[in-house]
């Protein structure tokens, strides 16, 4: 059996370690020249950063986004996380303002930045609404790929009772079962639109209506699709802090706590948020 080890290039400097594949730090502990690992942990948005006791790791704490104007609210979110991956409070940017704007239930939301989602099918009702009155929208890659996985997994488990693909429907084994989740979460317009005859051509209209990125248009996406970006405005949907009859586990609270802390740490000048977002993640026990 012939291991692979890399050839020495002196000192290694890892950055966005928290994303980097438990494989890659196997093959790390074999470099004799010594690595640096830089990143920040709560940006590792399902599982744990593994663990490198032959590196050097450098916690990332200071914010080149976000203005300190909006970092008390981007902490107190990350306290609600069940243990603590960073002891250093976030420091914000000081090369420009970012303002905190609190909204609440009926107020006009911005169309234009980054819109974040923590469910699918609110994102397909604010896309269809959006294209009925001629808006500039466009959606991250990742999120229209899984949108379009789901609504057709949908149409297909309501028209023939096929089982779902994909991952966020799998549970669902018949369309029955399905509605019933929908009407509970507060979606009857999906469910309208289906009994309606929404199939695939409204689905590729809705798709092939899309604006390019410079074209000022509203990016909207899944709050685990917002990494690596960046946008002058960004607001958290409703629904991504929705309350729901539904215990969350300790791991399912932190990926919500930690999806909403990288879309928040996007924002540049204005980041829009429910103003009770903090009573929402506030533990039920």
């Amino acid at each position: 059996r012939v291991l692979f080890r890399s050839p020495p290039m002196g000192t290694l400097l890892l950055d966005e370690a928290h994303d980097l594949p438990g494989p890659w730090y196997a093959l790390l502990r074999r470099y004799p020249q010594g690595w640096v690992t830089m990143g920040d942990p709560y940006q590792c948005l399902s599982g744990s950063v593994p663990h490198a006791p032959h590196a050097k790791a450098l916690v990332m704490a200071q914010s080149v986004r976000a203005g300190e104007q909006v970092t008390p609210i981007m902490q107190q979110v990350l306290e609600r996380h069940s243990e603590v991956l960073v002891h250093d409070l976030i420091r914000g940017s000081r090369e420009h303002v970012t303002r905190p704007c609190r909204y609440g239930e009926g107020d006009a939301l911005p169309e234009e930045g980054l819109r974040a989602y923590g469910r699918i099918w609110k994102l397909l009702e604010d896309a269809l609404w959006l294209n009925s009155r001629q808006g500039r929208f466009r959606l991250i890659k990742a999120s229209e790929t899984e949108l379009v996985q789901t609504v057709k997994d949908a149409m297909l488990l309501r028209k023939h009772g096929d089982l779902p693909k994909s991952y966020k429907l799998r549970a669902f084994r018949n369309w029955p079962m399905l509605a019933q989740h929908l009407e509970t979460l507060g979606h009857g317009r999906v469910l309208r639109m289906f009994d309606r005859g929404f199939d695939d051509r409204h689905l590729d209209s809705l798709i092939a209506s899309q604006r390019p990125a410079d074209d000022g248009a509203l990016t909207m996406g899944l709050l685990e699709h917002c990494k690596n970006m960046e946008f002058d405005i960004v607001t958290l949907s409703d629904c991504c802090v929705s309350a729901s009859r539904k215990v969350l586990s300790r791991d399912e609270r932190d990926e919500q706590v930690k999806a909403l802390y990288v879309a928040m740490s996007r924002a540049r000048r204005q980041l829009w948020f429910p103003a009770d977002t903090l009573e929402r993640l506030a533990d039920p026990t």
